[in-house]
């Protein structure tokens, strides 16, 4: 059995999760390539992977929603177009740039919720 049909199996009430991204790569265009580009563009521009990696997390995020409603709280935050991150990047700009992002994150939070949440 696939770990998340498990997880589903067992009785919500019984379950809370926080989920913390370390940032979510959106599929943002480079300049000069036209969404009209193929497989090729596909490949090369990175969307094939940033959209099959979006999809199983928004299918996974909206089917863990539906199940635990309020009992799942979702910390994360968008890639910033120009932030050098990647899959495989780990260099120093990329630790700054993911800390600041987590900072950030926090500091958007609903304090109340997370309060709630944590309690």
């Amino acid at each position: 059995m696939h770990e998340l049909e498990h997880f589903i199996a067992i009785d919500p009430t019984l379950i809370s999760m926080l989920s913390v991204g370390t940032a979510t790569a959106h599929y943002r265009p480079s300049e000069g390539v036209h969404d009209d580009a193929g497989a090729v563009g596909w490949l090369s521009d990175g969307r094939l992977v940033l959209t099959m990696l979006s999809v199983q997390q928004q299918h996974v995020q909206a089917m863990v929603e539906d199940r635990l409603g309020e009992r799942y709280l979702r910390l994360d935050a968008d890639w910033p177009p120009d932030a050098g991150l990647g899959i495989d990047v780990a260099t120093p700009h990329a630790i700054v740039t993911l800390s600041e992002l987590a900072r950030s994150t926090l500091r958007d939070a609903d304090p109340q919720r997370l309060a709630a949440f944590l309690s």
